[in-house]
């Protein structure tokens, strides 16, 4: 509701759906937004996977290290996917009869001013001179505390004590009585699965995910890789000179199965906007529309490849690469 409310207001890109450091976009800033109470500024920035591999690092020192590093990259990767120049933070923090509304730069962890590291428990604390953070081991999460001592803004409310109720008497006084259950319908929600109580999400039938990798059997198991002369390597096939930039993105026969007409007829270009508010004139191309190109045909990959995946040029992609920035489909 947060980030929505934010998007709504300042008429901000919402990209809180993704796997990424920061929750909206406003121009060529990058914004994380907060919402908290008083008392607690200690704040979660950034959730690592179970199997980080954290606890097998015995020294608290290198754990923070390994830690700021792969939050850096988060970073350095929103950035790159994103075309931001400047990332910060807005959070909103309620008191007594009142909120008040902060803004601080997104500092990445400056690495070789970590200090003061000490651990209690399962958290270690840490300052890297700018800011001070704790990580918590058993939940792998990173934390950081929040200055809360020079606001932008503040301004009086009164919060509601039953919330539900006045939204359900600001609805029925616009669209008439709503009623949740009957008497008859009682203990029957329960028995629902979540799918069927919810709508659709419209964000699944007008989108696809297009894979940047192929699949192959070897032995009975998947193998996931990227090509290394084709798709998003394709400016190292063989034949005529390439853009060492050169890329095109597979469509898979599945996808025009599951969605047909979601692309134009490869007869017709179309504008293909990227993050940043950038757009690319793309179309489909190749033997059974099976290859979505930009034009120019490395407009694509000085994106993908240049600025997403930060690869100097003529240096082959790597599904590794992909697995370690997390931009995949799963």
């Amino acid at each position: 509701m947060a980030e929505n409310l934010f998007c709504e207001c300042f008429g901000a890109e919402n990209v809180s759906r993704r796997d990424i450091a920061v929750d909206a976009v406003l121009g060529g800033t990058g914004i994380g937004i907060k919402t908290f109470v008083e008392g607690t500024a200690s704040q979660k920035i950034a959730e690592f996977d179970k199997d980080s591999g954290f606890t097998r690092i015995f020294d608290d020192l290198k754990i923070v290290q390994e830690v700021a590093k792969r939050r850096n990259f988060r970073l350095e990767k929103a950035a790159r996917s994103l075309g931001l120049t400047e990332m910060i933070y807005h959070y909103t923090v309620r008191y007594d009869g009142l909120i008040r509304i902060f803004e601080c730069p997104m500092h990445p962890i400056k690495i070789d001013g970590i200090s003061y590291v000490t651990r209690t428990g399962e958290t270690i604390s840490f300052t890297d001179g700018i800011n001070s953070y704790k990580f918590s081991l058993s939940k792998n999460t990173l934390y950081m505390d929040f200055d809360l001592s020079d606001p932008i803004a503040e301004l009086p409310v009164k919060i509601m004590q039953d919330a539900s109720n006045s939204l359900v008497e600001l609805y029925e006084s616009k669209f008439g009585t709503v009623s949740f259950s009957s008497p008859d319908d009682e203990g029957k929600m329960e028995e629902l699965e979540i799918a069927e109580v919810l709508p659709p999400n419209p964000y699944l039938s007008d989108a696809v995910v297009l894979p940047l990798f192929s699949v192959k059997r070897k032995d009975g198991k998947q193998i996931r890789y990227v090509p290394e002369a084709s798709g998003m390597n394709q400016w190292n096939a063989a034949g005529r000179p390439r853009h060492p930039r050169e890329v095109y993105i597979s469509v898979p026969r599945y996808i025009h199965e599951q969605h047909p007409g979601f692309f134009p007829p490869s007869t017709q270009s179309f504008d293909l906007e990227i993050p940043g508010g950038k757009y690319l004139n793309a179309k489909l191309c190749q033997q059974g529309d099976k290859a979505l190109m930009s034009n120019p045909n490395s407009a694509l990959g000085e994106w993908l490849l240049g600025k997403l995946f930060d690869l100097p040029e003529r240096k082959l992609l790597k599904y590794e690469l992909m697995e370690e920035i997390k931009v995949n489909p799963h």
